[in-house]
């Protein structure tokens, strides 16, 4: 095989294979291909050449494309292969720019290499695509590929690789161009990086602004390995009509594998840093962000990802007269998938806005379809955006769950942070986890609403809710769910705040919670105390409020504090013991079928509830009343002291008489126990038969008792 080598420099075209050159070429670290004809290619492989291996130690450029009055002429590729092969590069390949056009678009800029059927590229120098060429009326140019390959192939760079930036257009122009493609693996195959491969930067123009490109764009299904910095472009700035959008920082237009150490970042305003369209592993211990309101992660077809890194969503742009963009999300996911982060998930803040309303907050982690993430990290909303002169940004949701979402969290979930304000409100903070339809959240971390923002002459922002259900499920099984702190003079968010689907809220004992517990009682919202031990819920701010529905499971022990207000029941599981210590509303409260249950009341005479099925086995204890006689008329029972004073009345639905109730001291306090058909002895509650005395222990209901004591009911002697 002929083997050719260039130290000087050549002016014209190489095609390979003829004029003296073979299959294999050598431009030495003083040779120079570059060729002075406009648009022209320097190196070329024609199809059917096959083994075709070249090493360039010095420079290679394309033929800068012409100027017309019309559209400008398309800048020349640097190297084309047209049967692919294999390059080595450690010196500077670069395609040729566009000419400029007058009155149409200008050129676009020359490929850097093009190869048509696969083969291998390893750089350790620079390969760039030629800028696009300049327009005065109509369109810039677009930049140039760096490297395309249009079938399968392997990329190895430790140099930089990038796109050719797309041309300024002038004053009486559409738009400036668009930036180049920086790896362009139409057909799939394998990249790895530990250098720079950028894409190129759109154009500006009085108009509108052209897009910055992706850095990596892979058609098929591809690998890439990233342990070095992969940038998508910044999009033209635009006076009139807006910026280009920012480019991706890789896109993976079918399945694919992604493994980074390294740093991608979208382009600014608005680029994503990973976007992949079907079935994708990613691996992440390294940094992956969007730009300008972008997002960091979009894993559109599903898949898998292991994050032990940072996944960051772009900051929103800043808005001058107008509300400052959104933040961009952590991580959006709307296939099938799982997902395991023990490194950093979070919102970009949203932009500041001077005359009026801050931006709001990037979700920390927006999950759509049927995925399921276990957290052991943190996944973080987004800062809400500053104000000068009206409402502070509110903080982004640190996790949103839709559509069969699965998620257990171990870790940290939080809401953003509401956005300060000058002159006026401030953001409110952002939810914690918002769970809609059919979503599951299960917690033994901490979930938090975001603090409150702050302002400089009205109260602070309200915290965020730690937990919004609006038609999904929550199980704290332990852990804290916390509502957000407030800011400077508001008010702290709730714990559990409900929407307008009904929604569950399954409590395990030990999770904690502060805040109030806030059910929507124009639905039928449901708190179920699971089984498993005793459990408090108390502490957690002044309410439980709005369920249709509270089940006690069997034989689990609950107390719960503050206020517990309804419009449906409160139902005790079989041989369950519920402690409630504060003021109770709730229409029903139901003892189980199975009897055995034991209901707490710490405030007694603030019960409003109707008590249904109390039977045998069950008992009431009022704390802090000593009652000595009672009477049952019309469904109530009127509970007299010694003095025959009234202390309290409780409704009972049922046909109860007054010697089915029986009084027992109990400290302080008083039992009420069902006595229809049974005697009871001292700390001891034994069903005998009438008439018959038995010495055989039962269910202790009291100590307040002493051995000697025996209450007998007339009705029962009688039987």
């Amino acid at each position: 095989m002929t083997t050719k080598t260039i130290n000087g420099t050549v002016t014209t075209p190489i095609l390979l294979g003829t004029g003296g050159y073979g299959a294999h070429l050598t431009v030495g670290a003083t040779g120079r291909v570059a060729p002075s004809g406009p648009g022209l290619v320097a190196i070329t492989g024609p199809a059917g050449l096959a083994g075709v291996k070249l090493v360039n130690q010095g420079e290679v450029f394309g033929g800068g494309g012409l100027y017309h009055n019309n559209k400008g002429g398309r800048g020349g590729g640097a190297i084309v292969l047209h049967d692919g092969g294999r390059i080595s590069n450690t010196g500077t390949i670069e395609g040729g720019n566009g000419g400029g056009g007058r009155y149409g678009s200008g050129g676009e800029g020359g490929i850097g290499i093009l190869l048509g059927h696969g083969g291998t590229i390893s750089n350790g120098g620079l390969i760039r695509g030629g800028a696009g060429g300049g327009s005065y009326e109509n369109v810039g140019g677009t930049g140039g590929v760096g490297i395309l390959v249009n079938h399968a192939g392997t990329i190895t760079n430790t140099g930089t690789i990038a796109g050719g930036a797309g041309a300024y257009a002038g004053r009486f122009a559409y738009s400036g161009g668009s930036g180049g493609v920086g790896v362009d693996l139409s057909g799939g195959g394998t990249l790895t990086n530990h250098g720079l491969i950028e894409g190129g930067n759109g154009g500006s123009c009085y108009e509108a602004g052209g897009n910055g490109a992706t850095a990596v764009l892979l058609g098929g299904p591809a690998t890439v390995v990233n342990t070095g910095a992969i940038m998508g472009g910044e999009g033209g700035y635009g006076y009139f009509d807006g910026s280009g959008g920012g480019g991706n920082g890789i896109l993976f237009d079918a399945a694919g594998t992604l493994t980074n150490s390294g740093d991608i970042q979208a382009g600014y305003y608005g680029g994503t840093g990973v976007v992949v369209g079907g079935k994708a592993e990613i691996s992440n211990t390294g940094t992956i962000g969007g730009a300008g309101g972008g997002t960091g992660v979009d894993l559109g077809g599903g898949g898998h990802l292991d994050n032990g890194g940072l996944i960051k969503g772009g900051g929103g742009y800043y808005g001058e007269y107008y509300t400052g963009g959104a933040g961009g999300i952590g991580l959006v996911v709307s296939g099938v998938a799982k997902l395991a982060n023990s490194g950093t998930m979070v919102g970009g803040g949203g932009g500041n806005s001077y005359f009026y309303n801050g931006g709001r907050g990037g979700v920390g982690a927006l999950l759509t379809g049927a995925e399921t993430l276990v957290n052991t990290g943190s996944v973080l909303g987004g800062t809400g955006g500053r104000s000068g002169d009206y409402d502070g940004g509110t903080g982004g949701v640190g996790v949103v769950l839709g559509n069969g979402a699965a998620v257990t969290n171990h870790g940290a979930i939080t809401g953003g942070i509401g956005g300060i304000s000058h002159n006026y409100y401030a953001g409110v903070g952002g939810v914690g986890a918002a769970v809609y339809a059919g979503a599951t959240l299960t917690n033994t971390g901490t979930v938090t609403g975001g603090q409150g923002g702050r302002s400089y002459t009205y109260p602070g922002g309200t915290g965020g809710a730690g937990v919004l259900l609006d038609g999904g499920a929550l199980i704290a099984a332990s852990g804290l769910i916390a509502g957000g702190a407030p800011g400077t003079g508001g008010a702290q968010g709730d714990a559990v705040q409900f929407g307008a689907i009904s929604s569950t809220l399954i409590v395990e004992a030990g999770a904690q919670f502060s805040g109030d517990i806030a059910a929507n009682s124009a639905v039928d919202d449901r708190l179920v105390l699971a089984a498993g031990g005793g459990g408090t819920l108390a502490g957690f701010g002044t309410s439980i409020t709005g369920f249709t529905d509270i089940q006690e499971a069997a034989g689990a022990r609950w107390t719960l504090g503050g206020t517990i207000t309804g419009t449906g029941k409160l139902a005790m599981g079989d041989a369950a013991t519920l402690t409630l210590t504060g003021p109770v509303s709730i229409a029903r409260i139901a003892f189980s079928a199975g009897g055995e249950d034991h209901l707490k009341l710490g405030a007694p005479t603030q019960v409003s509830s109707v008590f249904a099925g109390f039977a045998t086995g069950d008992v009431v204890t009022l704390a802090g009343l000593k009652a000595a006689s009672a009477d049952f008329a019309n469904g109530t029972l009127t509970l007299f002291d010694s003095g025959q004073h009234v202390i309290d009345a409780l409704q009972f639905a049922g046909d109860y008489v007054t010697g089915d109730f029986g009084l027992q001291p109990d400290g302080t306090g008083t039992n009420i126990f069902y006595a229809g058909t049974a005697i009871f002895y001292a700390g001891t509650a034994a069903a005998i038969e009438p008439g018959v005395l038995s010495s055989t222990p039962a269910r202790h209901w009291t100590s307040g008792w002493n051995s000697n004591d025996v209450f007998f009911h007339s009705h029962i002697i009688a039987g």
